[in-house]
């Protein structure tokens, strides 16, 4: 149980790192853009947990982590202010 934990941890931790990065070059990208652009954080889990292994026994890692950033910064959602709405249960 302590490991999942942990497995969990460090996925989670490394995708926030690497979303930061794509985040940098998706507000270039997007700068020119009437609404303002973020990384989809649960789209960016999902392609790290997918191709986490290859990442650790790949010859190319830095290639890989390349085309993860990049994949990341190509996944996106606009923001768009007053979107939040009460829930009622």
């Amino acid at each position: 149980m302590k490991q999942d934990f942990y497995a969990k941890r460090f996925v989670l931790n490394l995708t926030a790192i690497l979303s930061w990065v794509a985040q940098a070059i998706t507000d270039r990208r997007y700068r020119d853009r009437k609404h303002a652009y973020r990384v989809n954080f649960a789209d960016a889990l999902s392609k790290m947990k997918n191709n986490l292994v290859r990442l650790f026994v790949s010859n190319s890692s830095r290639q890989l982590l390349s085309a993860f950033v990049l994949a990341m910064a190509a996944g996106v959602e606009a923001v768009r202010p007053d979107r939040s709405f009460p829930r009622t249960t």
